[in-house]
């Protein structure tokens, strides 16, 4: 006897349902599955989204290269994460320039030091 069903997509979710739509996290539910569909990059980028969402296993040598890493906290004025008046385009494109900077000199500094930068979240205006 075959008995079959519909599985709830925020406990068996695909790529799209867990990571772009996080209907899991927006209900407090941890999936049993997350099958990582289609993406971009191949296989690189469905590993660097399951390392994101902590569901890879690494070496301990992948968190920890000889290199060393290199962090830093964003330093975003008030004035642009909530612009008087509302988030407009123009504020939108302010926010992440100026966000971008930041990264660029970390990015250098990274470099110059031969380290490797972990970069931090980054703000969207919407």
């Amino acid at each position: 006897k075959l008995i079959g069903g519909v599985l709830p997509i925020a406990l068996f979710a695909g790529g799209h349902n867990y990571f772009v739509s996080q209907l899991a996290q927006r209900r407090g539910e941890m999936p049993y599955s997350v099958h990582t569909t289609f993406q971009y990059s191949g296989a690189p980028g469905k590993r660097h989204r399951l390392r994101e969402a902590m569901f890879w296993e690494d070496p301990a040598e992948y968190y920890e290269p000889k290199e060393g890493l290199l962090t830093y906290i964003p330093d975003v004025p008030e004035r642009l994460l909530h612009p008087p008046g509302g988030m407009r385009t123009t504020g939108h494109i302010e926010l992440i320039n100026f966000q971008l900077r930041q990264i660029r000199s970390a990015l250098a500094l990274a470099h110059a030091l031969g380290r490797i930068l972990v970069l931090p979240r980054v703000v969207c205006g919407y």
